[in-house]
């Protein structure tokens, strides 16, 4: 950074580095109106954060209000975190299309995303249900293409946070749920390289976005030594480096 960013550019990459340590990069994005999908948005090596300080966020402020939640409503607390959940899906479908700056950054609106979570750990524990093979089979294979979904046919056009995010949403919830031992979609996530890169799937998150920026941040898109497929072993190393003499 010191060598090839600009002064002014240096500075907001210190603030966002700063703002990432304590959580608060959403914030700093957003205040500084910074677009997601933006093309420029690439040149900001720590953007990715924005997603870590929400998550951060959660998991300081839910758990207070959680706890009152189970002293005052525990017999309802699956219909009410439900309730919210519902409420809170409206309201950031609203700030897609009216806000949809700080609808992309903000807790607010992306609070039941993680809630999602919740959900399926009350789901659990009040109805430990036993579905039957194929139907497990079945709602299993529907998460994965739902997931996949996601994946192909969103794109930067598509309003998110919104109602089209229990696509992915629910997609995951059914994979967590209904994947048991038996089916195929559990003994395709159960691979060896597949759980292998979801052992080190954190800190590929961390690491390949800064990576990715400042090969355009120095100028090095044409580097046949930079090329995509360098840069993967690059992220792949650093990520197996930092997860056993770092996360472990």
């Amino acid at each position: 950074a010191w060598f090839y960013i600009f002064p002014y550019y240096f500075k907001d990459y210190l603030l966002s580095l700063l703002t990432s340590i304590f959580f608060s990069s959403n914030f700093y994005f957003y205040l500084t109106r910074v677009v997601y999908a933006a093309e420029d948005s690439i040149l900001k090596p720590f953007l990715h954060t924005w997603s870590l300080g929400i998550e951060e966020q959660f998991y300081i402020f839910f758990p207070i209000f959680f706890i009152f939640l189970l002293k005052f409503f525990k017999k309802y607390s699956l219909w009410l975190v439900l309730t919210i959940i519902i409420l809170n899906i409206l309201f950031s479908d609203w700030m897609s299309k009216n806000y949809f700056q700080i609808n992309h950054y903000m807790i607010l609106t992306r609070g039941w995303e993680l809630m999602a979570g919740v959900l399926i750990c009350l789901i659990e524990r009040k109805h430990s249900f036993n579905l039957n093979a194929l139907t497990n089979q079945s709602l299993s294979f529907l998460g994965l293409v739902l997931i996949f979904f996601s994946i192909f046919f969103f794109n930067e056009t598509t309003r998110h946070p919104s109602i089209v995010t229990i696509i992915p949403i629910l997609g995951t919830m059914f994979v967590i749920l209904f994947a048991k031992d038996n089916t195929a979609t559990n003994k395709m996530l159960s691979l060896k390289p597949i759980v292998w890169i979801g052992l080190i799937s954190y800190s590929l998150y961390l690491w390949h976005h800064p990576i990715l920026a400042f090969k355009l941040i120095s100028h090095q898109e044409n580097n046949y030594f930079l090329n995509d497929y360098f840069l993967i072993i690059i992220i792949f190393s650093l990520s197996i480096f930092s997860y056993f003499f770092i996360e472990k």
